[in-house]
């Protein structure tokens, strides 16, 4: 991973994140959810994690960002359920080889983010959108640090 802006930089040379609430610009806070990403998901790269990430308002990764959530590429998650929360890691999830997962998951954010009623448990969708009852998601591993660097 390259850091183009020096606060984002410094905050991960020191092992945290710069608030997005202190963000100086709409790019620095999409670079910045993709850093966490960077950090956190086993199968981040840029090619999958942009576009889960660019799909989201600002609005809605600042409020991801306080909350220090994450935006993960997951491609364990099946094609029928291909959207995740993870409630005890913090973790928004997406098949991105699914066609449609990105919109899903754009639309469960902005609307747990407007309502920020966040699920306290682990909740799968299937891809019409709707919560895919009985179904278990493949338990969500943080990727190790020492791999942490694109």
């Amino acid at each position: 991973m390259v850091c183009k802006t020096l606060p984002i930089c410094a905050a991960l040379l020191t092992g945290g994140l710069v608030p997005l609430a202190q963000a100086q610009s709409r790019s620095e806070v999409y670079e910045m959810a993709q850093a966490r990403s960077a950090q956190v998901c086993p199968d981040d790269t840029d090619e999958r994690t942009r576009p889960g990430v660019k799909a989201q308002s600002v609005k809605a990764l600042w409020k991801l960002g306080e909350r220090g959530y994450t935006l993960c590429p997951d491609l364990k998650l099946a094609a029928s359920a291909p959207v995740a929360w993870y409630a005890a890691e913090g973790v928004f999830a997406w098949n991105p080889r699914v066609r449609g997962a990105v919109t899903l998951l754009a639309a469960k954010v902005n609307v747990l983010t407007h309502s920020d009623d966040f699920p306290t448990r682990t909740v799968v969708w299937r891809a019409d959108g709707d919560v895919a009852q009985g179904v278990t998601a493949p338990p969500f591993q943080r990727r190790p640090a020492a791999t942490a660097a694109r």
